[in-house]
């Protein structure tokens, strides 16, 4: 897929996923990608897709732990 492609999809510019597609995809080194445990990460179209590209990872942070995401945690010193 192109930069322009991947950057529509993502919300990002073009200039952003070619930077980090020439850093990380065109060196041949795996993504190693953390996501918390929500369903959608999940999917039987995510799980096709990583099946095809095998240099992906994903690693999920436990269940009930939300104190390890970031964001989680910057929502909470808001509400506080």
């Amino acid at each position: 897929m192109s930069s322009l492609g991947i950057a529509a999809q993502l919300a990002l510019t073009k200039q952003t996923v070619g930077k980090w597609r020439q850093r990380y995809l065109d060196l041949g080194l795996d993504v190693h990608l953390i996501l918390d445990n929500y369903r959608t990460h999940k999917t039987q179209q995510i799980r096709d897709w990583l099946m095809k590209r095998p240099r992906f990872h994903l690693h999920f942070t436990p269940t009930s732990s939300s104190w390890l995401n970031l964001v989680e945690r910057w929502y909470a010193m808001l509400t506080e």
